[in-house]
């Protein structure tokens, strides 16, 4: 039943409607939660820490293969883009609560220099990004 409520909810009509129903009565508590909701759905779980000089991005994918993700590297905004679209026998959205595509922004805590390695194993997607080197350096002057 939960499942079938939520691919009646994706339905942009149903969905307006509720969020519209909510909106007029005040229930703010509730739109906050279902937004959260819906995204978990839709959005991989990721975390972000720095280790070493590098940036570590770690996704949740299951049931994704490597060739279905694309990762974009956005070096002067301090993010990657991170997409992933993948095939299935059903034409559902959603299978076991989880998206068939998705596309996610991650804002990284510092600049990259563009390069860095993905790995993708088990539904788990590794990505060590190179931090931009903040060096600083003495200019003679003559």
């Amino acid at each position: 039943m939960k499942k079938k409520l939520i691919k009646e909810l994706i339905k942009t009509e149903a969905l307006e409607k509720l969020i519209s129903e909510l909106s007029e009565k005040g229930n703010f508590e509730v739109l906050g939660w279902l937004s959260r909701m819906l995204q978990n759905l839709m959005m991989p779980f990721v975390d972000i820490f720095e280790k070493n000089g590098y940036i570590h991005v770690v996704a949740d994918l299951p049931g994704f293969k490597a060739e279905d993700i694309d990762i974009i590297a956005k070096e002067d905004e301090k993010k990657i883009i991170i997409s992933g679209n993948r095939q299935k026998e059903t034409f559902d959205l959603i299978e076991d609560g989880r998206a068939t595509e998705f596309e996610r922004t991650i804002h990284l805590p510092a600049k990259i220099d563009g390069k860095g390695t993905a790995e993708l194993e088990e539904g788990i997607l590794e990505i060590k990004l190179n931090k931009k080197s903040s060096h600083e350096s003495q200019i003679e002057v003559k």
